[in-house]
């Protein structure tokens, strides 16, 4: 029988192990699986990437795993890099203001700490969500755009120019893979009604730069109003491509849009003065949606004087902020997120959808008997 998620031991889902180093360690019962990453010196992450702002990562819905995924494996050639289930919903609303049990499935081509990747996640009873109109599309890089074009028309998804619709009604577009680069996702497009607010925020609150005189980015199309490229400048970071349509009769974002993820450093104090003026100042109209929050990775004493010699920070540090137009962005300590994701590594997941198709039922059950019991007005 397929064990609860949060029962106590680990793994506690389908086919979770955990991958990180070339010979897999086993991970003792009772020790969740940050804590243990933490207490694992070879997971460090490299030189090269230690101290870097990673950009920008969103997490999508889905009401079908198993679509979204044949989409992503079959039509860009993607891998699952781990799933993992979850009894209660997310405390910081990852999956949403849902209370129900949901999955989280990491998406991509390299492992997390080394690349870009996308986050699926999926609320069990959740059969429909309404789509908003901020997330633009995500660019991806390949390198026949005409035959990823055609592939993905001939398994019958909607191709419109460069464009692909996939499940959820989520726009990809498929670009010419750059010499030269290994990083295969190349932009996130977001829409916004006012430039000026959205500057405040991701330049003044996150210390985000304008790259777009010298990006070649710039010459996205927007018949609408002006294209603004933001980012840090890393040669193979995935910057936030700002389309401004200032006269949009419709503008309004969903849970459907889902949230973006940034990984900061702390040791440079960088993630805690990004929190800080958005508590303070509010630049743009922005706001704090969940308060930052530390979760200590390694409770033993000896490996906290290890980690402090070392200097790295021994907790993950996270908050939730709601930037302006209402897109959700997570801001995460990148020294310790880096540890956790690599330790999370398992592109040898097997999902167990028997299993999920009977959780599934069992939610829609609870769901049905909590409405009958439930007092008439």
């Amino acid at each position: 029988s397929q064990p609860a998620a949060g029962s106590g031991s680990w793994p506690p889902w389908p086919g979770r192990r955990r991958v990180g180093s070339p010979a897999p360690l086993e991970t003792p019962p009772h020790v969740s699986p940050l804590r243990w990453a933490a207490a694992s010196p070879e997971l460090l992450p490299s030189s090269s990437q230690a101290g870097a702002v990673s950009c920008w990562e969103p997490a999508i819905r889905t009401t079908d795993l198993q679509r979204s995924l044949d989409f992503l494996t079959e039509v860009f050639g993607m891998h699952v890099l781990r799933h993992e289930e979850m009894d209660v919903g997310c405390k910081i609303s990852c999956n949403g203001n849902f209370k129900n049990p949901w999955s989280k499935t990491m998406v991509g081509y390299r492992r997390e700490d080394q690349g870009y990747c996308l986050e699926l996640t999926y609320t069990y009873g959740v059969d429909k969500y309404s789509l908003g109109s901020g997330l633009a599309y995500i660019a991806v890089g390949v390198e026949d755009v005409d035959m990823v074009l055609e592939k993905a028309a001939s398994l019958g998804y909607t191709v419109e120019g460069d464009s692909i619709m996939g499940p959820e009604g989520y726009k990809f577009r498929v670009v010419p893979q750059p010499a030269g680069r290994t990083e295969r996702f190349q932009y996130v497009a977001l829409k916004v009604r006012g430039w000026p607010r959205a500057e405040e925020f991701y330049k003044g609150a996150l210390g985000m730069a304008d790259l777009t005189v010298d990006s070649p980015l710039s010459a996205v199309e927007n018949d609408v109003g002006l294209v603004r490229v933001l980012g840090y400048g890393g040669d193979e970071e995935v910057p936030l491509v700002v389309l401004e349509d200032p006269k949009s009769p419709f503008f309004k974002l969903q849970t459907w849009e889902g949230r973006n993820a940034l990984a900061i450093p702390t040791l440079a104090a960088a993630l805690n003065d990004a929190y800080r003026r958005v508590v303070e100042a509010k630049p743009g109209g922005s706001r704090v949606l969940h308060k930052l929050q530390r979760d200590p990775l390694i409770t033993d004493k000896n490996m906290s004087m290890f980690w402090k010699s070392s200097g790295s920070p021994p907790d993950l540090e996270i908050a939730i902020l709601v930037a302006p137009e209402g897109f959700e962005v997570c801001i995460v300590s990148s020294e310790t997120f880096d540890l956790s994701v690599a330790a999370a590594y398992n592109p040898e997941v097997e999902i167990d959808w028997a299993w999920r198709e009977q959780r599934s039922r069992d939610v829609l059950a609870r769901m049905a008997e909590k409405k009958a019991n439930a007092p008439r007005k």
